[in-house]
């Protein structure tokens, strides 16, 4: 698959194919809450289980100075950023949410603006 949107499509065929119910999913935590909404898309409900932030290493001498896991971490969060991003323009910068601008909306996208409306 090219994307979570992907995933969560050939996910729930092979689910219903061979009529598993239930599963969990394992992801970053950063990308949990995305991962939960393209999944619920396309009316699966994963048992979430997020894996570490980042791998188990020895802690640094210096805790200011940047490390491997530090910098982990940090591009995860930018990648989440960058993944919102054109649903939080439509929301923010245009006004509107994405259902009225478009008519027919991607059911993920549909499950995120479910998310900001909690």
């Amino acid at each position: 698959s090219v994307n979570t949107r992907d995933e969560a499509i050939t996910i729930e065929r092979l689910l219903r194919e061979r009529r598993i119910e239930r599963f969990v999913l394992v992801t970053s935590p950063l990308h949990m809450e995305r991962s939960l909404a393209s999944f619920a898309a396309q009316g699966l409900h994963p048992i979430p289980s997020p894996s570490p932030l980042y791998a188990d290493r020895a802690r640094q001498p210096f805790a200011l100075v940047p490390n491997a896991a530090a910098f982990e971490v940090s591009d995860g969060v930018f990648y989440e950023w960058f993944a919102w991003t054109p649903l939080l323009i439509a929301i923010l910068v245009l006004g509107v949410y994405p259902q009225l601008m478009f008519k027919v909306m991607d059911p993920a996208v549909t499950e995120m603006v479910k998310v900001f409306n909690k």
